[in-house]
């Protein structure tokens, strides 16, 4: 059910209950629909049945330039310590793409919802890699144009000014 969609590209990681126990939760690229999809396990181990699955969309506002995209490459996801999902991905324009979850969801049947998503780095970017330190995302990626296939990292900074109005927006670095 899922599997068949799985790839190396794609994202797995653990969610947790109240209880302790872990559920499955992967961000794949759904190719016939052109999305990114999640798949949350309802079960620890949801094997040998698609009933032990709930499948959605990750960008649902039809206003989101990445609402649909023509490639989904390089996916890759993690669960911060909250229980709030990150996802990145390169989309089909080239450009590393960051979304994360507005809610958590410990037991798969609670849907995540995204807030909109947001361009991290252009120049078609490759072999995307994430990690999230508390909050903190981290995503290291190659870029095959102007830094010579030179590893990159971009991390969010709650703290940055962007405008220098006193105000910290936040923003990537």
């Amino acid at each position: 059910y899922i599997v068949s969609e799985f790839k190396k590209e794609n994202g797995i990681d653990l969610t947790k209950d109240t209880q302790g126990n872990h559920f499955p939760v992967l961000a794949y690229f759904d190719s016939e629909n052109k999305v990114i999809k999640l798949a949350r396990a309802k079960v620890e181990n949801p094997k040998n049945s698609e009933n032990n699955w709930t499948v959605q969309r990750v960008i649902t506002n039809t206003a989101d330039p990445n609402y649909t995209t023509s490639n989904g490459n390089y996916i890759d996801m993690q669960i911060d310590d909250e229980g709030y999902v990150h996802i990145v991905f390169v989309n089909g324009r080239g450009e590393l793409v960051y979304v994360k979850s507005t809610n958590t969801s410990d037991d798969g049947n609670t849907a995540y919802t995204f807030g909109k998503s947001v361009v991290i780095a252009e120049n078609s970017p490759m072999n995307v890699s994430m990690t999230v330190r508390g909050e903190t995302p981290y995503v290291g990626y190659l870029s095959s144009l102007g830094s010579y296939d030179g590893l990159n990292t971009a991390f969010w900074d709650g703290t940055l000014d962007l405008d220098n109005n006193g105000t910290e927006e936040g923003g990537w670095e």
